[in-house]
């Protein structure tokens, strides 16, 4: 064990000797993620917005503001109040709702000041005006209903729970009122999971990891090239011990480098890595099981650095571009998709994925650490054989 710890001292003091190493360990990563978030925006209500000036008393529009809420074309857009309910005026706003000072919770006057000769426009008044015909719908109703009760006397706290328990029937009744119109559904659907702080975070971590970890291979092609690798399988010190050495201290230096990465997003972007730490704890190191594995196997048939570190970046970035880590793989053609299947950074972006936008726990990711696992194993086993046909 003491070798082990002596060889991930000397490959750890190593790498970090020259400064541009804290470049591709924190201050890229950090960078990317913060350039590739902003660029793709964060994502923002689709729907139109409708500016409101409310001039009533605190209360009066709570079933008005709600009912406008749950639509699917319009959404609210408070105003402090300005000036008087008859002398607002639209001024630079598309479409501005205003509430008269006598509107209660029976309904009561409200103006609609549009942007004219505009879709928009046309599409939020036809939209305000479905909302309003059914809240009038629903008042009738009650109205109606509270007016029989009346007629037969039922007492004040009866007549309260009738009210209620009709204006909740009436809503149930008109809120789920059959469509005129029978949608068809076109075919193609749409199941990307976005959030651009998740993603670019997420994704930028398992880049960057992932070529600095497939730089395992630039110790054994350096070592190779200097003799020493052979110097050391014929010392004491068996090869499992070199090879556990140089593996196990390139993934604790990952482990502390996504430990840092997930840390920094978390406080300053906000960013919530799921309801399970211990199932990020084990997806992270499956998956830097799995690159360190690649990278090892990559060692052992590559003879130079020079060759190793060219392509650690070029794999490393081509690998997490098509694994989902720099735009959504659903983007990608099925058949692209059904390939990229057999990419390590693939896997680890769906987990991740599954943990900070689906909420999963460990019993959603086992598969993909399975898998992640799966590459390791296979990787490790390749690298085994070459070095042992090497010797």
């Amino acid at each position: 064990m003491q070798k082990i710890w002596s060889i991930i001292r000397k490959d750890t003091l190593l790498r970090f000797s020259s400064p541009v190493e804290w470049v591709f360990f924190l201050i890229l990563p950090m960078l990317f993620t913060v350039v590739l978030a902003a660029a793709t925006g964060v994502y923002s209500d689709g729907r139109l917005a409708l500016k409101v000036m409310d001039y009533s008393q605190p209360g009066s529009t709570e079933q008005l503001f709600a009912a406008l809420g749950e639509s699917d074309l319009i959404r609210l857009d408070p105003l402090a109040s300005k000036g008087s309910f008859e002398e607002a005026e639209l001024g630079t706003a598309d479409s501005l709702l205003l509430v008269a000072p006598d509107f209660t919770s029976q309904g009561g006057r409200l103006r609609l000041l549009l942007a004219p000769n505009t879709f928009n426009g046309m599409s939020i008044h036809q939209e305000l005006s479905r909302i309003l015909t059914k809240l009038n719908a629903e008042q009738e109703i009650v109205h109606f209903v509270v007016s029989q009760a009346q007629k037969l006397d039922v007492n004040q706290s009866d007549l309260a729970s009738i009210e209620a328990e009709t204006s909740r029937q009436a809503y149930q009744l008109l809120h789920n009122a059959p469509q005129r119109i029978a949608y068809a559904d076109g075919g193609t659907p749409f199941e990307v999971r976005y959030d651009p702080n998740a993603n670019s975070a997420s994704g930028q971590m398992i880049t960057w990891v992932t070529v600095n970890l497939l730089g395992i291979s630039q110790f054994f092609a350096q070592e190779r090239r200097l003799g020493t690798l052979n110097r050391l399988l014929s010392s004491p010190t068996s090869r499992s011990t070199y090879l556990s050495g140089t593996i196990l201290g390139q993934v604790l230096t990952a482990l502390v480098q996504m430990g840092l990465l997930l840390g920094i997003s978390s406080l300053f972007m906000k960013i919530n890595w799921g309801k399970d730490p211990l199932a990020l704890v084990v997806l992270l190191l499956a998956f830097a099981f799995s690159i360190a594995a690649l990278g090892t196997w990559m060692g052992s048939i590559i003879k130079s650095a020079a060759q190793a570190n060219g392509l650690s970046v070029t794999l490393g970035m081509m690998m997490s571009l098509l694994g989902g880590c720099w735009f959504p793989r659903e983007l990608f053609p099925k058949l692209v998709q059904n390939i990229t299947l057999a990419l390590p950074s693939t896997w680890a972006m769906q987990g991740m994925l599954d943990l900070s936008l689906s909420g999963g726990g460990l019993l959603d990711i086992l598969p993909k650490i399975a898998v992640l696992f799966g590459f390791a194993l296979l990787f490790f086993g390749l690298a085994a054989w070459r070095f042992r046909k090497a010797a």
